[in-house]
């Protein structure tokens, strides 16, 4: 925010020159017989000291913004004629070390003090009833808070971020703690409860409701590695257990019966969490927390050391964000089981590699792998139909995925900065495409739809990549027009012989577009034991990937063989598999190539 600095009183001062803070640098507007400070010179300095009354007027509220940003200021003086901080009243403030709350006071507003991180303590006396949301976020040297008798609620994000917090004082009056209130104070390590109050108390400096069945906060600053949460809890608040960093085991009776959210929210260390055997609601396995069948996966917690997951054959449901920020993992496994990947499940797994997602799942949900950095393998079930808004968002290295077959829907920004995307290609069911669904996938060359056109086409789905993509469209589909389509380069694939091998890759392979007897072909020969596959013809402008499955009836299960050396000429290429065995396989060979 930019305001104009002006006063109405002495005069503007010199141009960049540093002056004690007086009169002269406010503004204020007269209403009646009262006075509201409206704004401050920016360039005041030192100790503020605002006026009881001005020009016989009682000066009863700071106005909204009044006096933010003014960041040389380092205290302020309240008259006990104030009854009102208003909006922003001193945000930014960042020279502010101490200020006092006058008893008259009755209602601060949001973001009051934001960023005032040079604030050491602040008592919020009796006479406030209310205190805004966002009032204290980044008030970082703010060490002790005490809340008056008369406050009632304690709004969202009061003090998160308040990392140089270490204890608070909460009055006889106040029942409701909102949303995230004391997020990122990392040391905190203890509350106190006025006696005389009703709806709240404590016990080991860790924040319940009077009765202690339901536990509130727990302070994040707390030393102890393990936490047993006490027998008779019912209830976890949401996000009470919030990047309580020191915590690396949690234990939960048999008493608890709810919680909201994510129980146990970017607790970086947590590697355990145990289940009372005779919770009739939950149960854990390796550490990681479900339900009491264990059909639904709700927690995993993200300080485990383990690299590899398989999820267990008995889920049915993966909750929202339950792997969240699960930096160790490289690698899980999901089963058919699995019908349902809750919003976020995956997200900021910034390490993972390598997801195999089984035939159960349908949806891809929103954020479901968003800002997994490192992922480079996907294999999809072949019963996904639908991949959501900002699915694989900023999964950068992701380089090798085939979408599914049954894909029908791909939601807004859902592949948004997959930088390692080179060639897409579309099944013919596919009927929409968000906005934005691939912009900045700065190495997608070459974008394949095997049936019609969408039929719903958001803005720019391939970004701005005008110059160096290209769209490419089958003979007699719909929806396409050879030159652009939707701004981008589009070419038709004719197939003259109709042999479904389109005649741009016929010529770069070397067989005949005009005769559907020329074929690209792959066969297997065994010699002494050793099975050889061969295929021909070969041309070095097309790239050749050979693909093994046991199961002709599951699309989606073709799986790269890597490690084969193929030696031969441009009519023939062979490379030796070694003695197969086991259970029967079946190979192909995939050709891809890129038209410049």
């Amino acid at each position: 925010m930019h305001k104009l600095i002006f006063t109405i009183f002495l005069g503007l001062g010199l141009p960049g020159v540093l002056f004690s803070a007086d009169l002269s640098d406010l503004t204020y507007v007269i209403e009646g017989d009262t006075v509201t400070i409206t704004d401050c010179n920016e360039a005041a300095t030192g100790e503020l000291v605002i006026p009881a009354v001005i020009d016989g007027k009682q000066v009863t509220s700071i106005g909204d913004e009044a006096i933010s940003y003014c960041q040389s200021l380092t205290s302020i003086s309240i008259p006990d004629s104030i009854t009102l901080l208003g909006n922003d009243a001193f945000s930014h403030c960042i020279s502010l070390t101490g200020i006092d709350i006058p008893n008259s006071v009755t209602a601060l507003g949001e973001r009051v003090f934001f960023g005032c991180s040079s604030l050491k303590r602040i008592h919020i006396p009796d006479s406030v009833t209310s205190v805004g949301a966002n009032s204290f976020i980044g008030c970082t040297s703010l060490s002790e808070v005490t809340l008056g008798n008369g406050l009632t609620t304690l709004e969202s994000h009061t003090f998160e971020y308040c990392i140089g917090l270490t204890s608070v004082s909460i009055g006889s009056s106040l029942s409701t703690i909102g949303f995230n209130a004391f997020f990122g104070c990392s040391s905190l390590t203890e509350f106190e409860v006025h006696s005389d109050n009703v709806h709240l108390s404590v016990l080991d400096g860790v924040l319940f409701n009077e009765d202690l069945t339901k536990l509130v906060v727990y302070p994040a600053g707390k030393v102890e590695s393990t936490y047993d949460i006490p027998d008779g809890v019912t209830t976890i608040a949401l996000n009470a257990f919030s990047q309580c960093n020191n915590l690396t085991t949690i234990n939960i009776p048999s008493s608890l019966i709810a919680f909201d959210g994510i129980p146990f929210n970017v607790c970086v260390n947590l590697s355990v969490i145990n289940v009372a055997s005779d919770n009739e609601r939950f149960a854990s396995q390796q550490g990681a927390l479900f339900n009491k069948d264990k059909t639904n996966l709700i927690q995993y917690p993200i300080g485990k050391e383990e690299t590899n997951y398989t999820i267990p054959g008995s889920v049915v449901s993966i909750n929202p964000y339950a792997f969240y920020a699960s930096k160790k993992l490289l690698t899980v496994v999901i089963p058919d089981t699995v019908l349902s990947i809750g919003e976020g499940a995956f997200y900021f797994c910034e390490n993972l590699v390598d997801v195999s997602i089984g035939n159960g799942v349908t949806t891809i949900s929103a954020n479901a792998f968003s800002l997994c950095f490192n992922l480079e393998r996907v294999s999809f079930g072949s019963s996904i139909i639908s991949i959501e808004e900002r699915a694989f968002q900023l999964c950068r290295n992701l380089s090798e995925v085939r979408l599914p077959d049954g894909l029908t829907t791909i939601g807004a920004r859902a592949f948004y900065h997959c930088a390692g995307l080179s060639n897409v290609t579309f099944s013919n069911k596919l009927m929409s495409i968000g906005s934005d669904a691939f912009s900045f996938c700065d190495n997608l060359k070459s974008v394949t739809f095997e049936g019609d056109a969408p039929t719903n086409v958001g803005s720019f789905p391939f970004g701005s990549s005008y110059l160096k993509l290209t769209i490419y469209f089958y003979e007699g589909k719909s929806g396409f027009s050879p030159g652009r389509w939707q701004g981008y380069r589009s070419v038709m694939l004719l197939d003259f012989d109709h042999d479904n091998w389109p005649d741009v890759l016929e010529v770069a392979l070397g067989t005949d577009p005009n005769d559907a007897s020329s074929q690209f072909r792959v066969w297997l020969t065994t010699e002494a034991g050793a099975t050889h596959i061969h295929y021909g013809p070969h041309s070095d402008a097309c790239t050749f990937v050979v693909e093994c499955t046991e199961d002709l009836n599951d699309p989606d299960s073709w799986e790269p063989v890597a490690g084969l050396g193929f030696t031969g000429g441009l009519t023939e290429q062979v490379a030796d598999l070694g003695a197969v065995s086991g259970a029967p396989k079946f190979y192909r060979v995939q050709v891809s190539y890129t038209a410049e």
